[in-house]
Protein backbone atom coordinates (compact mmCIF):
# COMPACT_ATOMS: atom_id res chain seq x y z
CA UNK A 1 0.00 0.00 0.00
CA UNK A 2 1.38 3.41 -0.95
CA UNK A 3 0.89 6.16 1.62
CA UNK A 4 0.67 9.55 -0.07
CA UNK A 5 0.34 11.63 3.09
CA UNK A 6 3.88 13.01 2.92
CA UNK A 7 4.53 12.89 -0.83
CA UNK A 8 5.05 16.35 -2.39
CA UNK A 9 2.29 17.41 -4.75
CA UNK A 10 4.66 17.43 -7.73
CA UNK A 11 5.22 13.70 -7.24
CA UNK A 12 1.58 12.68 -6.93
CA UNK A 13 1.44 11.53 -10.55
CA UNK A 14 3.93 8.77 -9.71
CA UNK A 15 1.53 7.06 -7.29
CA UNK A 16 0.29 3.73 -8.67
CA UNK A 17 -2.95 4.32 -10.53
CA UNK A 18 -6.05 2.12 -10.30
CA UNK A 19 -5.94 1.20 -14.00
CA UNK A 20 -9.00 3.21 -15.05
CA UNK A 21 -8.72 6.34 -17.24
CA UNK A 22 -11.27 8.52 -15.36
CA UNK A 23 -11.97 10.93 -18.20
CA UNK A 24 -12.91 14.23 -16.56
CA UNK A 25 -14.37 16.98 -18.78
CA UNK A 26 -13.57 20.54 -17.73
CA UNK A 27 -17.28 21.28 -17.29
CA UNK A 28 -17.53 18.57 -14.64
CA UNK A 29 -14.55 20.03 -12.78
CA UNK A 30 -16.04 23.54 -12.95
CA UNK A 31 -19.29 22.19 -11.45
CA UNK A 32 -17.31 20.54 -8.68
CA UNK A 33 -15.25 23.72 -8.17
CA UNK A 34 -18.46 25.70 -7.57
CA UNK A 35 -19.48 23.11 -4.97
CA UNK A 36 -16.07 23.10 -3.32
CA UNK A 37 -16.11 26.90 -3.06
CA UNK A 38 -19.53 26.69 -1.39
CA UNK A 39 -18.15 24.11 1.05
CA UNK A 40 -15.09 26.22 1.87
CA UNK A 41 -16.62 29.69 1.74
CA UNK A 42 -16.17 30.32 5.46
CA UNK A 43 -12.40 30.01 5.15
CA UNK A 44 -11.48 30.75 1.51
CA UNK A 45 -12.04 33.93 -0.49
CA UNK A 46 -13.37 32.80 -3.91
CA UNK A 47 -10.93 35.20 -5.56
CA UNK A 48 -8.09 33.02 -4.31
CA UNK A 49 -9.42 30.20 -6.47
CA UNK A 50 -9.26 32.24 -9.69
CA UNK A 51 -5.92 30.73 -10.87
CA UNK A 52 -7.41 27.25 -10.54
CA UNK A 53 -10.63 28.27 -12.29
CA UNK A 54 -8.74 29.81 -15.22
CA UNK A 55 -6.62 26.67 -15.51
CA UNK A 56 -9.71 24.47 -15.77
CA UNK A 57 -11.43 26.87 -18.17
CA UNK A 58 -8.53 26.47 -20.59
CA UNK A 59 -9.97 22.99 -21.22
CA UNK A 60 -13.62 24.06 -21.28
CA UNK A 61 -14.08 23.08 -24.93
CA UNK A 62 -13.07 19.48 -24.24
CA UNK A 63 -15.84 16.89 -23.87
CA UNK A 64 -15.56 13.21 -23.08
CA UNK A 65 -15.86 11.54 -26.49
CA UNK A 66 -18.15 14.20 -27.99
CA UNK A 67 -19.47 14.16 -31.54
CA UNK A 68 -16.14 15.35 -32.86
CA UNK A 69 -14.30 12.53 -31.14
CA UNK A 70 -12.47 14.82 -28.70
CA UNK A 71 -11.61 13.00 -25.52
CA UNK A 72 -11.57 14.76 -22.16
CA UNK A 73 -8.34 14.81 -20.16
CA UNK A 74 -7.88 11.82 -17.89
CA UNK A 75 -7.25 12.13 -14.17
CA UNK A 76 -3.57 11.49 -14.78
CA UNK A 77 -3.54 14.22 -17.48
CA UNK A 78 -4.97 16.71 -15.01
CA UNK A 79 -2.49 15.69 -12.31
CA UNK A 80 0.51 15.91 -14.65
CA UNK A 81 -0.49 19.36 -15.86
CA UNK A 82 -1.23 20.60 -12.35
CA UNK A 83 2.40 20.01 -11.40
CA UNK A 84 3.55 22.87 -13.59
CA UNK A 85 0.43 24.98 -14.12
CA UNK A 86 -0.52 25.61 -10.48
CA UNK A 87 2.08 27.49 -8.50
CA UNK A 88 0.53 28.20 -5.09
CA UNK A 89 -0.26 25.63 -2.39
CA UNK A 90 -3.93 26.58 -2.09
CA UNK A 91 -4.55 25.98 -5.81
CA UNK A 92 -2.76 22.64 -5.61
CA UNK A 93 -4.77 21.54 -2.55
CA UNK A 94 -8.04 22.63 -4.13
CA UNK A 95 -7.10 20.77 -7.33
CA UNK A 96 -6.59 17.56 -5.38
CA UNK A 97 -9.91 17.98 -3.60
CA UNK A 98 -11.75 18.76 -6.85
CA UNK A 99 -10.22 15.81 -8.69
CA UNK A 100 -10.92 13.39 -5.83
CA UNK A 101 -14.53 14.56 -5.58
CA UNK A 102 -14.96 14.47 -9.37
CA UNK A 103 -13.84 10.83 -9.57
CA UNK A 104 -16.11 9.89 -6.65
CA UNK A 105 -19.04 11.68 -8.29
CA UNK A 106 -18.37 10.06 -11.67
CA UNK A 107 -17.98 6.60 -10.15
CA UNK A 108 -21.32 6.94 -8.36
CA UNK A 109 -23.24 8.36 -11.31
CA UNK A 110 -21.86 5.71 -13.67
CA UNK A 111 -22.82 2.89 -11.29
CA UNK A 112 -25.87 0.81 -12.18
CA UNK A 113 -28.54 0.90 -9.52
CA UNK A 114 -31.73 -1.17 -9.52
CA UNK A 115 -33.61 0.77 -6.86
CA UNK A 116 -32.58 -1.65 -4.12
CA UNK A 117 -28.83 -2.17 -4.37
CA UNK A 118 -25.78 -0.78 -6.14
CA UNK A 119 -24.89 -3.23 -8.88
CA UNK A 120 -21.56 -1.65 -9.82
CA UNK A 121 -19.29 -1.57 -6.75
CA UNK A 122 -16.39 0.85 -6.55
CA UNK A 123 -13.09 -1.04 -7.10
CA UNK A 124 -10.93 -0.91 -3.95
CA UNK A 125 -8.07 0.69 -5.88
CA UNK A 126 -10.40 3.45 -7.09
CA UNK A 127 -11.60 4.21 -3.57
CA UNK A 128 -7.94 4.33 -2.45
CA UNK A 129 -7.19 6.80 -5.23
CA UNK A 130 -10.18 8.99 -4.33
CA UNK A 131 -9.35 8.98 -0.63
CA UNK A 132 -5.66 9.70 -1.20
CA UNK A 133 -6.53 12.86 -3.14
CA UNK A 134 -9.18 14.05 -0.67
CA UNK A 135 -7.02 13.26 2.36
CA UNK A 136 -3.99 15.06 0.93
CA UNK A 137 -6.10 18.16 0.35
CA UNK A 138 -7.72 18.18 3.79
CA UNK A 139 -4.46 17.63 5.67
CA UNK A 140 -2.48 20.36 3.88
CA UNK A 141 -2.24 23.58 5.95
CA UNK A 142 -3.22 25.72 2.95
CA UNK A 143 -6.79 24.38 3.03
CA UNK A 144 -9.17 24.82 5.94
CA UNK A 145 -12.80 23.65 5.97
CA UNK A 146 -15.04 24.04 9.00
CA UNK A 147 -16.65 20.77 10.15
CA UNK A 148 -20.02 20.62 11.87
CA UNK A 149 -21.67 18.31 14.39
CA UNK A 150 -24.52 16.27 12.90
CA UNK A 151 -27.71 15.52 14.82
CA UNK A 152 -26.76 11.84 14.31
CA UNK A 153 -23.62 12.27 16.40
CA UNK A 154 -20.86 12.28 13.81
CA UNK A 155 -18.70 15.19 12.66
CA UNK A 156 -19.20 16.16 9.02
CA UNK A 157 -16.68 17.88 6.75
CA UNK A 158 -18.39 19.37 3.68
CA UNK A 159 -16.29 18.75 0.56
CA UNK A 160 -18.65 19.85 -2.22
CA UNK A 161 -22.08 21.47 -1.90
CA UNK A 162 -24.28 22.39 -4.86
CA UNK A 163 -27.73 23.84 -4.22
CA UNK A 164 -30.47 24.71 -6.73
CA UNK A 165 -32.28 28.04 -6.99
CA UNK A 166 -34.74 26.91 -4.27
CA UNK A 167 -31.80 26.26 -1.91
CA UNK A 168 -32.38 22.53 -2.05
CA UNK A 169 -29.54 20.03 -2.23
CA UNK A 170 -28.54 18.99 -5.73
CA UNK A 171 -25.27 17.41 -4.65
CA UNK A 172 -23.55 17.29 -1.29
CA UNK A 173 -20.39 15.29 -0.59
CA UNK A 174 -19.02 15.05 2.93
CA UNK A 175 -16.53 13.18 5.09
CA UNK A 176 -18.29 11.69 8.13
CA UNK A 177 -16.31 10.72 11.24
CA UNK A 178 -17.78 9.16 14.39
CA UNK A 179 -15.54 9.70 17.41
CA UNK A 180 -15.80 7.72 20.68
CA UNK A 181 -16.41 10.98 22.50
CA UNK A 182 -19.77 10.26 24.12
CA UNK A 183 -21.67 12.14 21.42
CA UNK A 184 -23.76 9.77 19.31
CA UNK A 185 -26.73 12.09 18.89
CA UNK A 186 -30.15 11.98 20.55
CA UNK A 187 -31.52 8.41 20.27
CA UNK A 188 -35.10 9.74 20.40
CA UNK A 189 -34.68 11.29 16.93
CA UNK A 190 -32.14 8.86 15.47
CA UNK A 191 -34.47 7.50 12.76
CA UNK A 192 -34.52 9.95 9.88
CA UNK A 193 -34.96 10.18 6.12
CA UNK A 194 -32.86 12.13 3.63
CA UNK A 195 -34.30 14.48 1.05
CA UNK A 196 -31.89 13.29 -1.70
CA UNK A 197 -30.82 9.77 -2.62
CA UNK A 198 -27.47 9.04 -1.00
CA UNK A 199 -24.53 6.68 -1.20
CA UNK A 200 -21.89 5.86 1.40
CA UNK A 201 -18.36 4.45 1.10
CA UNK A 202 -16.84 3.09 4.31
CA UNK A 203 -13.24 4.16 4.93
CA UNK A 204 -12.87 2.41 8.27
CA UNK A 205 -14.67 1.03 11.27
CA UNK A 206 -18.00 -0.76 11.49
CA UNK A 207 -21.50 0.69 11.25
CA UNK A 208 -24.92 -0.94 11.21
CA UNK A 209 -27.58 0.66 9.02
CA UNK A 210 -31.21 -0.01 9.98
CA UNK A 211 -33.92 0.67 7.38
CA UNK A 212 -37.58 1.22 8.32
CA UNK A 213 -40.96 1.44 6.64
CA UNK A 214 -43.62 3.75 8.06
CA UNK A 215 -47.39 4.10 7.73
CA UNK A 216 -49.73 6.70 9.12
CA UNK A 217 -52.13 5.40 11.75
CA UNK A 218 -55.04 7.79 11.32
CA UNK A 219 -56.85 9.51 14.16
CA UNK A 220 -58.55 8.49 17.36
CA UNK A 221 -57.32 6.77 20.55
CA UNK A 222 -57.31 3.26 19.07
CA UNK A 223 -55.35 4.29 15.98
CA UNK A 224 -52.89 6.34 17.97
CA UNK A 225 -52.30 3.41 20.32
CA UNK A 226 -50.68 1.64 17.35
CA UNK A 227 -48.34 4.55 16.65
CA UNK A 228 -44.67 4.13 17.48
CA UNK A 229 -43.47 7.59 16.47
CA UNK A 230 -44.47 11.09 15.44
CA UNK A 231 -43.17 12.79 12.30
CA UNK A 232 -40.87 15.79 12.66
CA UNK A 233 -39.68 18.15 9.90
CA UNK A 234 -36.24 19.75 9.78
CA UNK A 235 -35.26 23.38 9.52
CA UNK A 236 -31.75 24.77 9.17
CA UNK A 237 -31.12 28.05 11.00
CA UNK A 238 -34.93 28.44 11.28
CA UNK A 239 -35.45 28.02 7.53
CA UNK A 240 -36.69 25.16 5.34
CA UNK A 241 -33.98 26.17 2.85
CA UNK A 242 -30.85 24.06 3.26
CA UNK A 243 -27.61 25.75 4.34
CA UNK A 244 -24.21 24.17 3.92
CA UNK A 245 -22.87 25.99 6.98
CA UNK A 246 -25.40 26.10 9.79
CA UNK A 247 -25.42 27.31 13.36
CA UNK A 248 -28.18 24.85 14.28
CA UNK A 249 -30.80 22.52 12.89
CA UNK A 250 -34.14 21.82 14.49
CA UNK A 251 -36.66 18.96 14.23
CA UNK A 252 -40.22 20.28 14.61
CA UNK A 253 -43.08 18.10 15.87
CA UNK A 254 -45.90 17.82 13.27
CA UNK A 255 -48.17 15.71 15.55
CA UNK A 256 -48.64 13.23 12.66
CA UNK A 257 -48.57 9.76 14.19
CA UNK A 258 -46.97 6.80 12.35
CA UNK A 259 -46.10 3.17 12.94
CA UNK A 260 -42.50 2.22 12.02
CA UNK A 261 -41.37 -1.33 11.22
CA UNK A 262 -37.78 -2.45 10.87
CA UNK A 263 -37.23 -3.70 7.31
CA UNK A 264 -33.59 -4.76 7.42
CA UNK A 265 -30.31 -4.23 9.24
CA UNK A 266 -27.00 -4.39 7.41
CA UNK A 267 -23.47 -4.22 8.80
CA UNK A 268 -20.96 -2.25 6.74
CA UNK A 269 -17.17 -2.30 7.06
CA UNK A 270 -14.16 -0.77 5.30
CA UNK A 271 -14.48 -1.01 1.52
CA UNK A 272 -18.26 -1.48 1.56
CA UNK A 273 -20.59 0.89 -0.27
CA UNK A 274 -24.34 1.14 0.07
CA UNK A 275 -27.25 3.38 -0.91
CA UNK A 276 -29.86 5.17 1.20
CA UNK A 277 -32.97 5.96 -0.83
CA UNK A 278 -34.65 9.35 -0.77
CA UNK A 279 -37.36 9.59 1.90
CA UNK A 280 -36.64 6.10 3.32
CA UNK A 281 -36.25 6.24 7.12
CA UNK A 282 -33.07 4.73 8.52
CA UNK A 283 -30.57 5.11 11.32
CA UNK A 284 -26.88 4.24 11.64
CA UNK A 285 -25.46 2.66 14.78
CA UNK A 286 -21.77 2.83 15.67
CA UNK A 287 -20.50 1.31 18.92
CA UNK A 288 -19.84 4.11 21.43
CA UNK A 289 -16.21 3.07 21.96
CA UNK A 290 -15.30 2.74 18.27
CA UNK A 291 -14.24 5.00 15.41
CA UNK A 292 -16.05 4.99 12.08
CA UNK A 293 -15.43 7.02 8.92
CA UNK A 294 -17.24 7.28 5.59
CA UNK A 295 -17.47 9.36 2.46
CA UNK A 296 -21.12 10.28 1.83
CA UNK A 297 -22.71 11.59 -1.37
CA UNK A 298 -26.20 13.11 -1.51
CA UNK A 299 -27.34 13.07 -5.16
CA UNK A 300 -30.77 14.53 -5.97
CA UNK A 301 -30.54 13.33 -9.60
CA UNK A 302 -31.52 9.87 -8.32
CA UNK A 303 -34.39 11.03 -6.15
CA UNK A 304 -35.47 13.94 -3.96
CA UNK A 305 -38.31 14.41 -1.48
CA UNK A 306 -38.62 17.80 0.18
CA UNK A 307 -40.76 16.53 3.07
CA UNK A 308 -38.38 13.77 4.20
CA UNK A 309 -39.09 13.43 7.94
CA UNK A 310 -37.39 12.66 11.21
CA UNK A 311 -39.13 10.18 13.53
CA UNK A 312 -39.45 11.19 17.16
CA UNK A 313 -41.48 10.71 20.34
CA UNK A 314 -45.20 11.57 20.52
CA UNK A 315 -44.90 14.11 23.29
CA UNK A 316 -41.56 15.55 22.33
CA UNK A 317 -41.00 19.26 21.95
CA UNK A 318 -38.83 20.50 19.12
CA UNK A 319 -35.28 19.08 19.11
CA UNK A 320 -32.42 21.48 18.35
CA UNK A 321 -28.91 20.41 17.35
CA UNK A 322 -26.08 22.92 17.63
CA UNK A 323 -23.59 22.46 14.80
CA UNK A 324 -20.51 23.60 16.75
CA UNK A 325 -17.61 21.17 16.05
CA UNK A 326 -16.11 21.88 19.50
CA UNK A 327 -12.64 22.67 18.18
CA UNK A 328 -12.29 19.74 15.81
CA UNK A 329 -10.76 20.58 12.42
CA UNK A 330 -11.09 19.01 8.99
CA UNK A 331 -7.38 18.17 8.92
CA UNK A 332 -7.58 16.41 12.31
CA UNK A 333 -10.63 14.38 11.26
CA UNK A 334 -9.02 13.40 7.96
CA UNK A 335 -5.90 12.20 9.79
CA UNK A 336 -8.00 10.14 12.22
CA UNK A 337 -9.97 8.60 9.34
CA UNK A 338 -6.79 7.86 7.41
CA UNK A 339 -5.03 6.28 10.38
CA UNK A 340 -8.04 4.05 11.03
CA UNK A 341 -8.11 3.15 7.33
CA UNK A 342 -4.39 2.26 7.24
CA UNK A 343 -4.59 0.35 10.52
CA UNK A 344 -7.40 -1.86 9.20
CA UNK A 345 -5.58 -2.48 5.92
CA UNK A 346 -2.47 -3.59 7.80
CA UNK A 347 -4.41 -5.82 10.19
CA UNK A 348 -6.22 -7.43 7.27
CA UNK A 349 -2.92 -7.94 5.46
CA UNK A 350 -1.38 -9.50 8.56
CA UNK A 351 -4.31 -11.90 8.97
CA UNK A 352 -4.14 -12.99 5.33
CA UNK A 353 -0.39 -13.61 5.54
CA UNK A 354 -0.73 -15.56 8.79
CA UNK A 355 -3.44 -17.73 7.23
CA UNK A 356 -0.89 -18.70 4.56
CA UNK A 357 1.81 -19.39 7.11
CA UNK A 358 3.94 -16.39 6.04
CA UNK A 359 4.84 -15.66 9.65
CA UNK A 360 7.62 -13.11 9.16
CA UNK A 361 5.58 -11.02 6.74
CA UNK A 362 2.52 -11.30 8.98
CA UNK A 363 4.58 -10.00 11.92
CA UNK A 364 5.93 -7.17 9.77
CA UNK A 365 2.39 -6.08 8.87
CA UNK A 366 1.07 -6.24 12.43
CA UNK A 367 4.16 -4.36 13.66
CA UNK A 368 3.33 -1.63 11.16
CA UNK A 369 -0.22 -1.51 12.55
CA UNK A 370 1.23 -1.17 16.07
CA UNK A 371 3.42 1.73 14.91
CA UNK A 372 0.39 3.43 13.38
CA UNK A 373 -1.37 3.26 16.77
CA UNK A 374 1.69 4.33 18.74
CA UNK A 375 2.29 7.69 17.04
CA UNK A 376 1.90 10.17 19.90
CA UNK A 377 1.81 13.10 17.48
CA UNK A 378 -1.23 11.77 15.64
CA UNK A 379 -4.75 12.92 16.61
CA UNK A 380 -5.62 9.21 16.44
CA UNK A 381 -3.55 8.63 19.60
CA UNK A 382 -6.41 9.83 21.82
CA UNK A 383 -8.49 6.87 20.63
CA UNK A 384 -5.69 4.37 19.96
CA UNK A 385 -5.77 2.16 23.07
CA UNK A 386 -8.31 -0.51 21.97
CA UNK A 387 -6.76 -0.69 18.50
CA UNK A 388 -3.24 -0.99 19.92
CA UNK A 389 -4.39 -3.73 22.29
CA UNK A 390 -6.00 -5.66 19.44
CA UNK A 391 -2.82 -5.41 17.34
CA UNK A 392 -0.59 -6.52 20.21
CA UNK A 393 -2.90 -9.46 20.90
CA UNK A 394 -2.77 -10.41 17.22
CA UNK A 395 1.02 -10.22 17.28
CA UNK A 396 1.18 -12.58 20.26
CA UNK A 397 -1.17 -14.99 18.49
CA UNK A 398 0.99 -14.98 15.35
CA UNK A 399 4.14 -15.61 17.39
CA UNK A 400 2.47 -18.53 19.14
CA UNK A 401 1.24 -20.06 15.89
CA UNK A 402 4.63 -19.49 14.30
CA UNK A 403 6.34 -21.31 17.17
CA UNK A 404 3.90 -24.18 16.97
CA UNK A 405 4.54 -24.44 13.23
CA UNK A 406 8.31 -24.51 13.74
CA UNK A 407 7.98 -27.23 16.42
CA UNK A 408 5.81 -29.34 14.15
CA UNK A 409 8.40 -29.12 11.37
CA UNK A 410 11.24 -30.23 13.65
Amino acid sequence: MTDTANIPYAQIRAIPHDGYPHLLPAKDLLDVLDGVLEATKLTIDPEHAEPLKRWIENHASNKAMDAGGIEAPSLQDWLREADGALLDDLSKSLAKLILGVAVLRQDSRDAQYNGVEILTPTPPATLELIWNLIRDALTHPSLSIRPNRSAQGFLAVPLCSRLNERKQIEELIRLHVWLPDGQRGNPEVAIHAHQPWARSWVLGGKGVDHEYSIRKVGEGPEAEANATHTLYLLTWDKSRQYKTHQQASCAHNTNIKVHADLVRSQTHRRGDSYAVLSNVPHKSDVAPDELHATLFYFDASRGFEAEAPVLGPHTGADFEQKRDPAGHTAGELARIADTLHRYELLMEESGALAARGDWSLALRAVDAAIRVCSDRDSPFSEYAEPYLSAAEAERAKIEQRSGQSDSAQT
